[in-house]
């Protein structure tokens, strides 16, 4: 019995590992807009496409990181030593500001109007219910909400210092692609 035991115990584990190995190669389309400053002072823009332990590829047309179907030789490639500063920004960051921004403005702003409750009836010519007050502000939060969200996302970016250090550049290296691959 245990000579039939261990053996499919070992195959399991070995299925397991190589299922695990797999979940890494998986490719996740994840856009981010780069902006390299390297050590001569000057600004490059593009896409980034492409992250190993000593440099960085940089595409000029959209492409996804870690991307096998972009031709490498078509990205200009930055090493370690050249490289100042990176900032990224996910692609569609502006968009989804502005989503998250009215969606909170909204709710809160309907909350806010609701707990105002009804107007007493001997107080103006005006009188509106808690409803109407809820309706009223959440429109106003939605449109707030949305225009703060958006100047968030435009503005929002993450900013990696290199200073033309290798290790500064795996650290970032990591940083990135655990983000994108946590699950």
């Amino acid at each position: 019995m245990k000579q039939i035991i261990i053996p499919v115990f070992l195959a399991l584990m070995i299925v397991q590992a190589a299922q695990a190995q797999d979940l890494n190669i998986k490719e996740k389309k994840e856009y981010f807009r780069c902006f390299v400053y390297s050590t001569d002072g000057l600004v490059h823009k593009g896409w980034l496409g492409y992250l190993t332990d000593s440099s960085l590829l940089v595409a000029k047309n959209q492409t996804f990181l870690q991307s096998e179907t972009y031709p490498k030789d078509k990205m200009q490639s930055f090493d370690y030593s050249s490289l100042q500063q990176l900032k990224l920004r996910k692609k569609g960051s502006v968009g989804r500001g502005i989503l998250y921004g009215s969606l909170i403005g909204v709710a809160s702003g309907f909350i806010v109007g609701m707990a105002m409750g009804d107007d007493p009836p001997q107080t103006t010519m005006f009188k509106s219910t808690a409803a109407e007050k809820g309706a009223a502000l959440a429109m106003a939060g939605g449109l707030g909400g949305a225009l703060i969200g958006g100047i968030i996302g435009a503005v929002a970016h993450k900013t990696f210092i290199i200073q033309g250090k290798k290790k500064k550049l795996v650290e970032m290296k990591e940083t990135v692609l655990e983000r994108i691959y946590r699950n």
